[in-house]
């Protein structure tokens, strides 16, 4: 079925339907295209030498042709083979057009949402982003509370909401929520990696995601929930597209909100990722991996409520923009989960649960005396001045006086105070000054179920959980009206100023390769980095497999930071989400492998703590880096920024504070930490203890920091010139080469022996190998001499079978096939059961004892062979494992036959 080709057109007509075909040599000819234009299809196109192409119309490319008659001379035998309809020369319909593209959105409009119920399972679907999430409640795990899978593309997320009716509820001053997350490895098609197979505790990503699941949900619990709540959350189903996170946070708020807890606003989670230089809505993976911007935000359908992100030093604007596009993303979402909720998805709360504090114990402290002098007052006089520890003991000391005085009924005045009626409490308040109807405005009022005894004000009705949630209230106002009426704060600043910063670079001798103490206030951070081959790297393994990182900061929050007694072990979730931040913060200005080839390895030990660590771990962990060596692309800091809003209603300007101390972090509403360089924000954490801020509140937060971290860089600037970047004599240099994967178990030797007497005779540290192909080999040591030695003592051990890192590979030589004979190769070794033989540098051949000979041979000592003879090889077998058995073809001596005979190997006449 083979028919020559029509005649080649001219030239001048070859721009009208070209071939492309790779030839020999490097060189593209144009075969002209008859047979592919008049069918259509693919052809089998043969005539030159051995090759064969597939060629169809469709598939043409224009190319620069060679001269006309070389052409001519090329085509003359080409034939195009027809297929079986081409032979009953039928005629070929022209292909089938492309299928439509696939609608995303399943036929939904974007910011739309469906809900259905079909045989108890309650489903939602919602479009958003230019994709459908997929929510689903009945199904699983009905025994819970609430129950919810979200399913994105392919992959899916189950979260069940679960409370403990076992315990009696008692009033509580903390929202009792426990959450976990975890990522099954069968969700990828994977099982864990190690002798244990079984997914275990949770790995610190799995820790990290359970914290942003945490934050956003947490402070819209309505306050009087008083029973344990777990919202467990897994990954079932991974399509290697879509990041789980974002969906763990909307499956956790859908369950909490169609369960019995009281949950009055759901919250949702949105990814927003800056993809050459576009702001897109819940990337997929491979876009967040070139992303220049990468934030998970959470928020109620009204505010922002959670932000967590790193950047590549982008600007301000471009943060408040993506989080502009986060929130009305989340604004679908979290309009969606409500209105699933209402068409009667979820249940009504737990009322048994549900321990509302009572509202007029707020009241009767504002009018509480110690010593004669208002409560108010005494907060104000106990939090103003002094130490961290002055006044925290003060206000310490203070709660517990007043409730030993309410509670305890032992201390002078107090069952005065408690049987004094609120009319008389609120009259000395005031000095006697205060108006009926103002006294009455602000006393107590018979509501609550407390009755009539709590109209007269016995304080003895009260629990002590509502006594301490009033007085961490009071304490939050009084800070308030301090800042509002002096402008200085509770140590004596100014709303927009960073405490006093001290450095000292090195502090610890030489031996660590780099060190810093940072203080700033009363916070105080160690840090330290540490220089090192890939096998200080840190390994770990999620669902995408196993991984490693070259940079990674550890962080440790020990007791005696804040002058406590307190457990010394493995991190907990607070120092595990504090150290990712600090990371995150200084990885955009690591080097890359091939500008700096170590691992990284930083530490910070906070010796003080008196808020914002975690952005003093930023400014150690970066100036302890540079001290080490560290070529870093900028100095980067990191500033806490905090709010205090007006919780009396009366509606005062939130005041926005730089720097905080730990109880602007407790009592205050937001803990906004910014950290960055001159020209722009690297990591970015949010959250809020309120019901959401608005994007004006934050882009003014954020102008307000970028100007305290100019201040701290200044400051860093000025202790570390970074033109005088060295390594420290202390750090070991790194050398690497290639060789090839093959070699790599010479190298090693059998149990190590070879590279651990490389190590021993040369004296360098450690040898490490990347068993990539080819092999990087990785050599480091303090003395550039010992590296030498030991590369030089690889070398000689490959001979020539070391490829350069740099410069173009040689070409690789020619596969060793079954039957190929081999010349003049070299015995390597002599071992009982057989002969080793290198057939090429590098590639060597094994002949069993028993192959040598046609006769029975005893004990390879009778063989007259030795390492470093010549001898004549044939291969005759390459097992699976690409190792060659190989017959000896050369003449050689066999004792045992006889003493002068001579005798050739079986292989001889093969």
């Amino acid at each position: 079925a083979r028919r020559p080709l029509p005649p080649p057109m001219p030239h001048a007509l070859a721009s009208s339907a070209l071939l492309l075909l790779s030839l020999p040599h490097g060189r593209a000819f144009s075969l002209f295209g008859h047979a592919a234009s008049e069918y259509g299809r693919p052809r089998a196109v043969s005539g030159l030498g051995n090759s064969r192409w597939a060629c169809a119309a469709r598939d043409v490319r224009l190319c620069d042709t060679a001269g006309v008659s070389e052409l001519e001379s090329l085509l003359a035998n080409v034939h195009v083979e027809a297929d079986a309809h081409d032979e009953a020369g039928e005629v070929l319909e022209p292909p089938a057009p492309a299928p439509p593209p696939v609608d995303m959105l399943e036929g939904m409009t974007e910011g739309t949402w469906e809900i259905t119920e079909s045989g108890g399972v309650h489903s939602l679907r919602v479009a958003v982003a230019g994709k459908v999430i997929r929510f689903e409640s009945g199904k699983m795990a009905r025994l819970a509370s609430g129950a919810v899978s979200v399913t994105s593309g392919q992959t899916n997320v189950f979260c069940a909401a679960t409370l403990d009716r076992r315990n009696p509820p008692r009033p509580i001053d903390f929202t009792p929520l426990r959450v976990d997350y975890s990522e099954r490895s069968s969700a990828a098609g994977r099982s864990p990696g190690g002798y244990i197979k079984r997914d275990g505790r949770p790995s610190d990503h799995e820790t990290l995601v359970a914290r942003l699941i945490d934050r956003p949900i947490r402070p819209l619990i309505t306050t009087g929930w008083s029973l344990e709540t777990q919202l467990a959350t897994y990954v079932l189903a991974y399509d290697g597209r879509t990041v789980p996170d974002v969906l763990g946070i909307c499956a956790a708020s859908a369950a909490l909100a169609l369960s019995e807890v009281p949950f009055p606003k759901p919250v949702a989670g949105v990814r927003v990722a800056q993809v050459n230089g576009q702001l897109v809505v819940n990337p997929t993976t491979a876009e967040q991996a070139i992303a220049t911007l990468d934030l998970v935000v959470a928020g109620t359908k009204d505010a922002v409520m959670m932000v967590e992100g790193a950047a590549a030093f982008v600007p301000e604007a471009t943060v408040v923009e993506a989080l502009e596009l986060g929130l009305a993303a989340i604004g679908v979402l979290a309009s969606a989960i409500g209105e699933w909720r209402a068409a009667g998805a979820g249940l009504p709360v737990y009322a048994p649960g549900f321990l509302p504090p009572s509202t007029q114990v707020y009241g009767f402290l504002e009018r509480f005396q110690v010593d004669g002098a208002p409560l108010p007052s005494a907060y104000r006089q106990a939090m103003i001045g002094g130490t961290k520890e002055q006044r925290e003991r003060n206000c310490v000391d203070l709660q517990a006086r007043v409730v030993e005085m309410l509670l305890g009924g032992g201390k002078a005045g107090a069952a005065e105070q408690r049987e004094m009626p609120a009319e008389a409490l609120a009259g000395r308040d005031a000095g006697g000054g205060g108006t009926d109807e103002e006294d009455e405005d602000s006393g107590p009022t018979a509501a609550e179920g407390k009755g009539e005894a709590e109209v007269l004000g016995p304080a003895s009705s009260f629990e002590e959980a509502e006594v301490r949630g009033a007085l961490k209230k009071l304490a939050c106002v009084t800070m308030r009206q301090i800042v509002e009426e002096t402008g200085e704060r509770t140590d004596g600043r100014s709303t927009d100023q960073v405490r006093p910063i001290t450095i000292e670079m090195s502090p610890l001798p030489p031996s660590v390769h780099g060190s810093v103490l940072f203080t700033r206030g009363e916070t105080q951070s160690l840090g330290t980095t540490t220089l090192g081959d890939n096998s200080m790297a840190q390994r770990y393994e999620n669902l995408q497999g196993e991984q490693s990182k070259r940079f990674y900061l550890q962080y440790a929050f020990p007791p005696f930071s804040v002058g406590e007694v307190g457990r010394i072990g493995s991190p907990g979730r607070r120092e595990v989400g504090h150290g990712n931040l600090a990371e995150r913060a200084l990885r955009a200005a690591v080097p890359s492998k091939e500008a700096f080839p170590y691992v990284i390895r930083t530490e910070s030990l906070i010796t003080e703590s008196c808020g914002s660590s975690s952005m003093a771990s930023v400014c150690a962990g970066c100036l302890s880096m540079l001290g080490a060596g560290v070529p870093l692309s900028s100095m980067v800091a990191g500033v806490a920024m905090g709010l205090l809003l007006d919780e009396t209603g009366g509606g005062g300007e939130p005041i926005i504070l730089t720097d905080i101390l730990g109880s602007e972090d407790a009592l205050g509403t937001m803990d906004f930490k910014v950290a960055g360089d001159e020209k722009g924000i690297s990591a970015f954490q949010l959250d809020i203890k309120c019901e959401g801020l608005s994007i004006d509140l934050m882009r003014k937060a954020l102008e307000q920091a970028r100007v305290g971290r100019l201040h701290i860089l200044e400051k860093m600037h000025e202790a570390f010139d970074m033109k005088a970047l060295t390594l420290p004599p202390g750090v070991n240099r790194i050398k690497s080469f290639e060789v090839p994967a093959k070699s790599v178990g010479r190298i090693i030797g059998p149990g190590g022996v070879n590279i651990n007497a490389i190590i021993a005779e040369s004296g360098v540290a450690n040898i490490n190998i990347d068993k990539s192909d080819p092999a990087v080999v990785t050599v480091t040591s303090t003395s550039d001499a010992a590296i030498a030695a030991a590369i030089q003592m690889v070398e000689q051990m490959l001979a020539d079978s070391v490829v350069p890192v740099v410069g173009p590979r040689p070409p690789p030589p020619p596969p060793i096939s079954v039957g190929d004979t081999f010349e003049g190769c070299e015995v390597k070794n002599m071992v009982p059961f057989g002969v080793f033989v290198e057939l090429r540098p590098g590639v060597d051949g094994f002949c069993h004892i028993s192959e040598l000979s046609e006769k029975y041979i005893k004990n390879i000592d009778d063989v007259v062979l030795a390492a470093g003879d010549s001898v004549d090889v044939k291969v005759v077998q390459i097992n699976k494992n690409g190792q060659y058995r190989i017959a000896i073809t050369s003449e050689f001596e066999v004792k045992s036959i006889a003493p002068t005979a001579r005798t050739k190997g079986r292989g001889a006449g093969q």
